[in-house]
């Protein structure tokens, strides 16, 4: 949120501007380090192009509907400190413009002005506090200008202001008689909407300011001035059941239920929205509703279709910002003559994800890498069992060798008169042997289906390194289901014994990101750096990987890269099926966190 104050003089308009650092971040893509803090330098350099942006997207019209001609005249960056500026930061601190508007007629009867701090589509709300004085005397209170929406103001100059209100109470007589008059909408942001379609849900965030939801459904309050943080808790199922039966969607063809996910009532704090705020009281003028209703799709949807059923003159019509899945965001617009949203997708539904590994037939990705050699294993004996396919053929020739000598003696001895003494000497023969070469002889009990020595139709050797990669993407492809039921049972495929439970939390809590108030990130990107065998520790796996995830709300993307590095044993017995059964992390850092915007295509 920005804020203005217009000092109106009979040749000129000087407006000082305030705009929170997280504009510049946003508005010129700057990144943070490691640490989420934003470089000094790079803020300033961003606050000086910021002067071409104001002044294209704030503006001043006289009466006759012509622009005057601005300038930004100096900046007070005092706010952005010489070690930078901490991520939770951006939204406490604000640079500070100094801009001159000259009029081409003095003492200008009419003044238009209006923002558009987000371009000429905006995505965020952009809301700009705006207070006029005429020449130095404050006459009214501040007015919420909405982007994309002018505003005009009336100047007096033949009985201008001499002194300011002499007290709040003729203010707050004032401000009711507006209320009753426009409802509150000049006092706050409009109604905005968000629909979000992937292949898990269909999601509808709205942001609606408390008074216009009044016309729909009243909220009980004790104090008409305020919303209590009881009034709130008391009013937060009626409203949530109000929206479940006055949005309805079908999902393929099948009316869904729609799940509650989150429902706040926020003030002017622009940090609310990026945070999970504590209720509190909030003004009755500036409350609005922040509700989030999820759809869930069992498969991937093909068809949605949703319907907005509440209009009235404060809310004649809702414009909804469509995000279908990771494209460009578009408009759709709901109105009593068409009420309907409806989707199709394009193209085939994507095939669902397999997580069930083929442990007695390795799959072709899992192909022998000549750099990898498989570990040892052991046979109920609890004897190391030789994996290497050379052992193995030295093993059979010697056998076959040793079988072709006996046949060979017994045939040249079968008519000899002792042939009873030699046939028990060519058994004591073959035991030896057998003794002798026992460790070369495939022991039934040992773990053959696993593949891990070649096999007689020439199955390829598995690479369990490569086993181990597919098992850590596997894992966080599971956390793509919403039901945490599915998510377990998705894991079952990867993870053994008790280490399911304790790894299904681990996860989980490293995808929740506290920066946003605790939501779970969707992960976009698993980045496997390196897997190196851990010497003498049998199927143990040293491995470095990149997790991408990312929080969308309010039409925010919220961008978190985390490094992890972790020793990973995989279970290669039969009831472990090359799981894995132990999880050891040895190191976490943040990369990156960024937050960004969804535009639309100026095309």
């Amino acid at each position: 949120m920005s804020n203005a104050v217009a000092n109106v003089r009979e040749d000129e308009v000087l407006v000082e501007l305030r705009v929170m650092l997280e504009d510049l971040v946003l508005f010129h893509s700057l990144k943070a380090d490691a640490k989420t803090i934003f470089n000094a330098k790079d803020l300033r350099e961003a606050a000086v192009k910021h002067d071409k942006f104001l002044l294209k997207n704030f503006s001043l019209r006289d009466a006759d509907g012509k622009l005057l001609k601005g300038e930004v005249d100096r900046r007070d960056l005092t706010a952005i400190p010489d070690e930078g500026v901490p991520q939770a930061e951006l939204m406490k601190r604000h640079a500070i413009f100094l801009m001159r508007y000259v009029p081409a007629k003095e003492k200008p009867r009419f003044l238009t002005v209006l923002q558009q701090f987000g371009g000429t589509k905006s995505v965020v709300p952009s809301i700009m506090d705006f207070m006029v004085l005429q020449k130095g005397i404050w006459t009214d209170k501040p007015t919420q200008l909405q982007h994309g929406r002018p505003h005009t103001i009336a100047l007096d100059w033949e009985n201008p202001p001499t002194q300011a209100p002499k007290n709040w109470r003729e203010l707050r007589k004032k401000r009711e008689e507006e209320m009753q008059q426009r409802l509150g909408i000049t006092s706050y942001t409009g109604l905005y909407s968000y629909i979000y379609l992937n292949d898990r849900e269909v999601r509808h965030e709205i942001l609606v300011p408390l008074l216009t939801f009044e016309k729909w459904l009243p909220v009980k309050r004790k104090n008409p001035e305020f919303l209590e943080v009881e009034d709130q808790k008391a009013a937060t199922k009626l409203i949530a059941k109000w929206f479940r039966e006055h949005n309805p969607v079908e999902i393929d063809g099948i009316p869904v239920k729609a799940v509650l996910q989150r429902l706040q009532f926020f003030g002017l704090d622009i940090n609310d929205f990026a945070q999970n705020a504590e209720p509190r009281r909030i003004s009755a003028y500036q409350a609005r509703l922040g509700i989030i209703l999820r759809y869930p799709a069992k498969a991937p949807p093909s068809r949605v279709n949703m319907t907005w059923e509440i209009f009235n003159e404060s809310a004649p019509f809702l414009r909804s910002i469509v995000y279908d899945r990771n494209a460009k965001p578009t408009e759709e617009f709901f109105v009593k003559d068409q009420p309907r949203f409806e989707w199709k997708r394009d193209g085939a539904p994507p095939i669902p994800h397999s997580f069930e590994l083929d442990w007695k037939t390795a799959p072709a990705e899992m192909k022998t890498n000549p750099e990898v050699t498989p570990p040892p294993i052991q046979n109920k004996r609890g004897q190391l069992a030789d994996n290497s396919k050379k052992i193995s053929k030295v093993s059979y020739i010697l056998i076959g060798i040793a079988f072709a000598f006996a046949a060979f003696t017994w045939m040249l001895y079968r008519n000899h008169p002792q042939r009873i003494i030699r046939s028990f000497g060519i058994l004591t023969i073959w035991l030896f042997g057998a003794f002798f070469f026992r460790n070369h002889i495939p022991d039934a009990d040992q773990t053959t289906p696993t593949k891990l020595i070649a096999s007689t139709n020439s199955a390829p050797v598995l690479d369990l390194s490569n086993r181990t990669a597919i098992l850590l993407q596997n894992i966080y492809r599971a956390y793509d289901y919403g039901n945490p039921s599915d998510v377990y049972d998705a894991l079952e495929h990867s993870i053994t014994g008790d280490l399911l439970e304790e790894l299904f939390l681990k996860i989980r809590s490293g995808l929740r990101m506290q920066e946003q108030g605790g939501a779970i990130a969707n992960v976009q990107n698993v980045k496997i750096s390196t897997i190196n065998r851990v010497p003498n520790a049998g199927a143990t796996f040293n491995c470095t990987w990149n997790v991408t995830g990312t929080v969308e709300h309010w039409g925010h993307i919220h961008t978190r890269e985390n490094q992890y590095s972790a020793n990973i044993t995989l279970d290669i017995t039969r009831e472990g099926r090359g799981r894995i059964s132990e999880f050891e992390v040895t190191d976490e850092k943040r990369v990156r966190f960024e937050t960004g915007l969804r535009l639309f295509d100026d095309n």
